[in-house]
């Protein structure tokens, strides 16, 4: 009896929250894991990670002092401080961590990943599906599906580059050079370097200094330092001076920044005369940082005007429910 009357209280106190009770054989079962304290899993790590990829490295350190030298106008954060990557983090920086949230939402969980993979292989002209793989390193949330193992990475990855090749053809540009503003730890580039044989070299750069050694660690281990190089922030004005840049992508970045910041960034891309920018924000169609200001006016004001707008998954459907709908903005500078 006092079980009853406790189950009936605890539902009329969540009804008038809003909550409804579910019934757990409605549940799928990573639903029924959410809130279940669970010890991290055991990460298999290449011989000498576990030593370079700490917060004592002296590299980190050196980036560390010179990013706090530099024009705050750029470095002060509005979200991306260092106690938004752990030391965990450091080691695992491809798990489920602040660079690419994987999991603990309606649209990260496995059934949309399985959603989002099968749209891509039925929506996939440039045949990236086949051409990019995913290796599960570095503690990457990985799930099999249709016998490929796929990630958030490699999903998100795909579908920018589908909708830049739909749109530009990048593929049959002549010495294709990029430069990724708040690269984080170099997805982009590691899957740019793949998709295009004609990729002459993909610039990658952050206003982060654990950013730009991660970046830095993850393109060598890859065996790509050749082609996609991470640029320390206080080098890349003079870099750029001396390179001509064809494409500036910003997935996620521009939306975590300071106002300051995107006006120094845009102007750098003004100066320098680049083409063609990519924006990727948090916000959906709208251009919106951490904070709320919407910065389309900012971009425009540059010179740059927007050619494209489009959902992340043309259907519907899989726009709503599979993993990480986004918004692609594409933008043009004005001749």
């Amino acid at each position: 009896m006092l079980k009853k009357i406790t189950g009936k209280l605890f539902r009329k106190i969540a009804a008038s929250r809003g909550y409804k009770l579910v019934p757990g054989k409605l549940l799928f079962d990573w639903q029924k894991e959410l809130g279940v304290h669970k010890s991290p899993p055991k990460i298999d790590l290449p011989p000498g990670a576990a030593e370079a990829l700490r917060y004592q490295n002296p590299t980190l350190v050196e980036y560390c002092q010179r990013y706090a030298a530099f024009d705050e106008r750029v470095t002060t954060p509005l979200k991306w401080t260092q106690d938004l990557v752990s030391d965990r983090d450091l080691q695992t920086f491809r798990g489920h961590n602040a660079y690419v949230y994987q999991t603990g939402s309606l649209t990260r969980n496995i059934v949309a990943y399985t959603l989002a993979a099968y749209y891509i292989k039925a929506n996939d002209p440039f045949g990236l599906w086949d051409t990019l793989q995913e290796k599960g390193d570095f503690g990457v949330l990985a799930h099999k599906v249709d016998g490929k193992l796929i990630s958030r990475d490699l999903l998100d990855s795909i579908l920018e580059i589908n909708f830049l090749e739909s749109l530009l053809k990048l593929s049959s540009w002549e010495n294709l050079s990029v430069l990724d503003i708040g690269a984080g730890y170099g997805r982009l580039a590691h899957r740019m370097v793949a998709a295009y044989d004609n990729l002459g070299q993909y610039l990658c750069t952050d206003a982060f200094p654990v950013s730009t050694f991660l970046c830095d660690y993850y393109l060598r281990y890859k065996g790509i330092g050749e082609k996609a190089k991470s640029i320390p922030l206080d080098e890349i004005e003079k870099r750029l001076e001396k390179t001509t840049i064809n494409l500036a992508v910003n997935v996620h970045s521009f939306s975590e920044c300071q106002w300051s910041a995107i006006d120094w960034w845009m102007s750098l891309l003004q100066k320098n005369r680049v083409k063609y920018l990519m924006i990727v924000p948090n916000t959906g169609e709208q251009l919106l940082t951490f904070d709320r200001k919407d910065f389309l006016p900012l971009v425009e004001e540059k010179g740059y005007r927007r050619i494209a707008l489009a959902p992340k998954y043309n259907d519907p459907a899989v726009q709503k429910y599979g993993a990480n709908p986004d918004h692609y903005h594409l933008f043009q500078l004005a001749s």
